[in-house]
């Protein structure tokens, strides 16, 4: 277990342990799970491929507001509450918004909802970074083995009223906004 990954010696302990079979368990600093291996290959000076041989599995989470259900208000969403989010299937998107009640102690949240998205280095995906792909394709790559972006995620919980659009919107890509 090494607390957190933050300068090149840490970087190198936990790639070097998990090269030798070592299961290593770590947090590092990241905007996605691919963002992880650019991290330590960028910041870290990790070579591309050790990274990938020695990552199996990657998650990255973000916690949520979830708005209180007892005192939230809903309304159809409008064009300019989605302008920013991707296409869902959500027939009839809302937007809803904080009020405040006894039950939330008047903050008009009820707790959090976990967002999670994971990244598997099997030999596909190390393949692609063997053959130095770029971060986008291996994102791509991610989505159609069904692992649904954070951004994405968020904006499911955004259009059905579990958080609003204002907290949605902190995860998505800044290109996006």
């Amino acid at each position: 277990m090494i607390g957190e990954i933050r300068d090149d010696e840490s970087a190198a302990i936990a790639i070097n342990a998990a090269l030798t079979g070592h299961s290593v368990f770590s947090t590092i600093h990241a905007i996605d799970p691919v963002g992880v291996l650019e991290r330590l290959c960028q910041s870290f000076n990790v070579d591309r491929m050790t990274a990938a041989q020695a990552l199996k599995l990657v998650l990255s989470q973000r916690l949520v507001r979830r708005l209180c259900p007892l005192c939230k208000e809903v309304t159809p969403a409008k064009a300019e509450d989605l302008r920013f989010f991707p296409e869902t299937d959500i027939a009839n998107p809302v937007s809803a918004r904080r009020v405040g009640c006894p039950a939330c102690r008047h903050t008009g949240y009820a707790g959090r909802v976990a967002i999670a998205e994971v990244l598997m280095f099997d030999p596909v995906m190390v393949a692609l970074v063997e053959n130095r792909e770029p971060a986008s394709v291996l994102r791509a790559r991610n989505r159609e083995r069904g692992f649904m972006p954070l951004g994405q995620q968020a904006s499911i919980l955004a259009q059905t009223g579990e958080i609003t659009f204002a907290e949605a919107k902190l995860l998505l890509p800044t290109a996006q906004i």
